[in-house]
């Protein structure tokens, strides 16, 4: 049995690496609008956000971040949101391939996109910040 989960955010601002990998996994295709909220990060150029209302599965949702952190020229930072969804942000602080998950805004896990296991272990993350 799949669970559904809430929301999927992305804020970023390459835009195209999101619209390729939503294509690239056969997902919906989504329009970007502009960000309201920045959470703190800094970047340059026009920030927007692609918001997935739902996404079918743990395992989806960790393949979407890690396609993202693949494509990205720097680090991503996924957090929980206040309402349970998945907000996902390119960091330019961090590395490429480095993947920061938080919850509450503390950090529990640093991951590398590179290494075997990247892929189990953040659906593992998602399913336990989703208990």
């Amino acid at each position: 049995m799949t669970a559904e989960l809430p929301p999927l955010t992305i804020l970023t601002d390459d835009a195209a690496a999101v619209v390729d990998t939503l294509a690239e996994l056969a997902l919906a295709p989504v329009t970007p609008t502009p960000a309201t909220e920045r959470r703190g990060i800094e970047l340059l150029g026009p920030i927007v956000q692609f918001v997935l209302p739902s996404i079918a599965s743990f395992a989806l949702a960790a393949r979407t971040v890690v396609s993202l952190a693949r494509k990205f020229r720097s680090g991503t930072i996924i957090d929980t949101d206040e309402d349970g969804g998945l907000v996902v942000r390119r960091d330019r602080d961090l590395p490429r391939g480095m993947v920061v998950v938080r919850r509450g805004g503390e950090t529990i896990d640093v991951l590398d996109v590179a290494e075997d296991g990247t892929l189990e272990r953040l659906t593992d993350l998602l399913k336990k910040g989703s208990s």
